[in-house]
């Protein structure tokens, strides 16, 4: 992965932009008005996330003499971005910013439910639907190197199995999932 496509998914219009063109292909007049902003403020964003590929052309139409183009970013739902050499090594200043917004934004949405939810009972809780919007787990486990590699591919892949198992229904939530590990060298 390049250190553009790093620079940019920290940039929150660009990553607003792939949030927003991930299941629906859309018009920078669309994006705009999702974004609540001028059109003219996009093309840049939408310059650069299409030559780093974050964003393709799905459809041009022909509207008069303009010619409107449809934006997408769901290719990018079928690529995870995986951290590891020689990735970390070239641009480990934009991937720790990166990886340290994206764990933020799991602390803000734990604040969130602790400051809304905190103070119900259990028996509150148990009425409301989806309670969390966040979670974090914290495991330990014993293996070898090539097991612990497996291990990394297998919990990447299962997550890709249950999006593709639910596809098809109609009531989903968009989940980011940063998935990490390390060798702990206090052992």
């Amino acid at each position: 992965m390049g250190n553009e496509l790093l620079k940019i998914l920290i940039d929150e219009k660009a990553n607003q932009i792939i949030q927003l063109t991930r299941d629906k292909a859309m018009t920078t007049k669309e994006i705009a008005k999702a974004l609540d902003v001028k059109t003219s403020n996009l093309y840049y964003p939408i310059k650069k996330l299409m030559e780093v590929e974050a964003l393709k052309i799905v459809e041009e139409r022909q509207i008069k003499n303009m010619t409107e183009y449809y934006y997408s970013s769901e290719h990018l739902n079928k690529s995870p971005i995986n951290f590891d050499f020689p990735a970390i090594k070239e641009n480990f200043d934009t991937i720790l910013a990166f990886y340290t917004l994206e764990v933020q934004k799991v602390f803000d949405a734990l604040k969130r439910d602790a400051d809304e939810y905190g103070k119900l009972t259990d028996e509150e809780l148990k009425k409301i639907e989806t309670p969390n919007s966040a979670q974090m787990s914290n495991l330990e486990v014993q293996l070898p190197y090539e097991q612990w590699m497996e291990l990394m591919n297998e919990m990447r892949a299962l997550s890709q199995k249950y999006e593709e198992k639910y596809k098809d229904l109609d009531h989903k939530n968009v989940y980011q999932i940063q998935l990490s590990s390390y060798k702990d060298e206090t052992e």
